[in-house]
């Protein structure tokens, strides 16, 4: 069984009472790195932690490029537009993408990006 601190809640957006043992701070670091760093240029003196509000630093256009490579990289089949509306940090972000990743049967690990920064996590 996996540690306790493996496990993720479900954002309110999914099902209530459902733990994700997955490697949440891989995805995040992968997600810092590939949409958010890669795709908008988000400045490289933001500290990004899972609480930072996406529509505080990024415009609609922004939001919409990050939310489109999630789904490409992470091979999601499209975020309902009501999902995507209730997104607002990034830890929600990888929330969803953990929870879609296992009801998919995806049990692989996840290893991030070699290239990926070290990002600081409040």
């Amino acid at each position: 069984m996996d540690p306790d601190w493996l496990k993720v809640q479900a954002p309110k957006l999914v099902e209530p009472e459902i733990t994700l043992p997955v490697n949440w701070l891989g995805v995040f670091n992968q997600l810092v790195s590939g949409a958010l760093r890669g795709k908008v240029k988000l400045d490289e003196n933001i500290i990004v932690t899972p609480a930072f509000v996406l529509k505080e630093k990024l415009d609609s256009l922004d939001i919409v490029e990050v939310i489109m490579t999630v789904e490409e990289m992470f091979g999601l089949d499209g975020i309902p537009d009501d999902a995507a509306n209730a997104i607002s940090s990034v830890g929600d972000v990888v929330d969803y993408i953990c929870y879609h990743r296992q009801i998919r049967g995806d049990r692989s690990e996840w290893t991030p990006n070699a290239s990926a920064p070290i990002v600081q996590v409040a």
